[in-house]
């Protein structure tokens, strides 16, 4: 209680305190921006085998030129169920003979197949570019889509216990500046990865910071701001994830290129770090940690900023020792992480936050996964497989 007096002297909801909230507000938003974006940049457009009649241009005869591309599709590549063409199989030779309606089932279904041995084509006509369609995530393939996601989700469960370890060491502002550097930097590099392994383990990496960011944010803002705003102000960060779900649509509806959705997300954070130079370290916490040199630094440039010039010139080295007893005979006694984890409550408790953290994003990972690409695979179909769609797009030449 006795810090909240020190804070109300030099100002408890002035205008640092404002500030601190609209920026660390703003970072939050983008924290689910990260968690959803792979529904996004790992969706999977449709697909078919490369076939040198119809993808390669230089390759011509006098048999194909005249024919559609409808045509070419269907002696290069089997039909699969429900007579749709296979995505990850084509005709060992061109079978020429299914130019012949009399051609019976039976026999085509006789003809050898292989994989697609040259690669993919891939509808653009949603996104230009995913991590699917850089490094051929499907078919066989298709299972690693999802580990990307799994590694982001496992680096931020480790991020956050890791987080309070540095923060409770090194202060809350230094370790801010340090992850969301970090984060911004290899959120940058993830764009040149060469392969989908690097890719996976600058995820990773970008995981563990977003996880410190995140909860460090929380405590510093906790810790200069008032007991009665702290409810509101939490109830505003909570809906700004909610924003950021919408802020992501946007992103990606403007932009169909994995590399561009990835800066335009990654860049604010280079921000964040050059701008949290400015804001002080959490005084609560110097204190806590015998500095308190620096802690009255902190709070001095606090209260001239929020107008109290009279508060920051009557703040002495023993005003704060007598203020804040308590806090500094909290020092002789430093808790253990082995305190902690023989506990069997809280033991329970870790265990079930991690399985709820790691279950819910996982089920709105999936669940927007299917709904994306249910819309893209009905609308593939319709391109493929002759309906009105199919048409249309075949009068204007896009079709894959």
């Amino acid at each position: 209680m006795a810090f909240s007096e020190i804070l109300l002297h030099v100002g408890n909801l002035g205008k640092f305190q404002i500030l601190l909230f609209i920026l660390i507000l703003l970072i939050t938003t983008l924290m689910n921006v990260h968690n959803l974006v792979d529904n996004f940049t790992s969706a999977t457009p449709a697909h078919r085998c490369y076939i040198h009649l119809l993808d390669n241009t230089t390759f011509v005869t006098n048999t194909s030129v005249n024919l559609t591309t409808e045509a070419l599709l269907r002696v290069s590549i089997p039909m699969g169920p429900n007579y749709k063409p296979e995505q990850c199989r084509r005709f060992r030779q061109t079978q020429w003979q299914l130019l012949d309606s009399n051609m019976s089932i039976t026999n085509i279904s006789e003809l050898e197949t292989e994989p697609c041995l040259d690669g993919w084509i891939y509808d653009q006509s949603i996104f230009t570019s995913t991590i699917v369609t850089q490094w051929d995530l499907v078919c066989d393939k298709k299972s690693f889509k999802s580990l990307s996601q799994s590694i982001f989700f496992t680096g931020q469960m480790m991020g956050t216990p890791i987080s309070g370890y540095f923060a409770d060491r090194f202060g809350r502002k230094p370790v801010l500046l340090c992850f969301s550097l970090l984060f911004g930097l290899f959120g940058t590099c993830s764009l040149f990865a060469s392969t989908f392994p690097v890719y996976c383990m600058i995820r990773f990496i970008m995981a563990i910071s977003l996880g410190t960011v995140t909860s460090n944010n929380i405590i510093l803002l906790i810790e200069w701001i008032p007991t009665k705003a702290r409810t509101q102000m939490m109830t505003a960060l909570s809906m700004s994830m909610s924003t950021g779900q919408i802020l992501l649509a946007g992103v990606t509806y403007a932009f169909r290129d994995w590399h561009i959705v990835q800066l335009a997300i990654s860049l604010p954070y280079l921000a964040y770090f050059l701008l949290l130079w400015w804001f002080s370290e959490s005084a609560r916490w110097l204190i806590v940690t015998g500095k308190l040199d620096k802690a009255l630094k902190e709070l001095k440039k606090v209260a001239r900023f929020n107008g109290k010039n009279d508060a920051a010139e009557n703040l002495t080295i023993e005003l704060l020792k007598s203020t804040m007893q308590e806090e500094l005979a909290s020092c002789t006694h430093s808790s253990k992480l082995k305190e902690l984890i023989a506990s069997s409550t809280m033991r329970k408790i870790i265990c079930c936050f991690c399985f709820m953290r790691y279950g819910v994003f996982a089920r709105w990972n999936r669940t927007g996964r299917k709904r994306i690409h249910g819309h893209v695979s009905y609308h593939q179909y319709d391109l493929w497989y002759g309906t009105h769609s199919y048409k249309k797009q075949r009068k204007s030449g896009t079709v894959y």
